[in-house]
């Protein structure tokens, strides 16, 4: 119970808060992706089979308050922050993965400096890599690609990015 902040059971600042999990997987996803994953794993445990999350959980597990807006907008902003989110200076794209993701494909997921990401990955090859700068200049950016676990695909790209859309891979 430590791991989640839960050191004294039965208090109310001691429960567990999904919404506040997945800002925290946000947080990481530039800093260290591979716990952006074990985070939004974390939080999937406490939801039901409606998809609902609850607003707190007590340490024993039982729910308080239901469904919530800002645990849902909060896991969404944290799963597009799983599959590509940048730093300013460099574009982490599917580095919190875990290698049994092996076909993952998603279109158009856009980062807070403006970029929009579309990955298709095959078996653990990456098949397409478009990227959109949304600006009206030329950027240059480092692209994290992936992670060790993937092998040869894991990289690491500094590359130019027309306005519009860029084919990488």
């Amino acid at each position: 119970m430590g791991e989640w902040g839960l050191t004294n059971s039965g208090t109310y600042r001691n429960l567990i808060w999904p919404w506040t999990e997945n800002r925290c997987a946000i947080a990481f996803s530039c800093v260290e992706p591979k716990i952006t994953y074990e985070r939004l794993k974390h939080v999937i445990n406490f939801t039901s089979t409606h998809g609902i999350f609850p607003e707190k959980v007590r340490p024993d597990g039982f729910w308080i308050l239901f469904g919530y807006l800002t645990s849902h907008s909060s896991f969404v902003y944290a799963l597009n922050s799983l599959l590509c989110n940048d730093n300013g200076k460099e574009l982490f794209i599917g580095v919190g993965f875990p290698k049994e993701w092996q076909d993952v494909s998603f279109r158009n997921i856009f980062t807070i400096s403006g970029y929009g990401v579309s990955l298709m990955l095959k078996k653990g090859r990456v098949k397409q890599l478009i990227i959109v700068n949304c600006r009206d200049f030329e950027r240059q950016i480092t692209i994290n690609l992936l992670n060790q676990s993937f092998g040869k695909e894991h990289r690491i790209l500094k590359v130019k990015l027309k306005p519009g859309q860029n084919k990488i891979l």
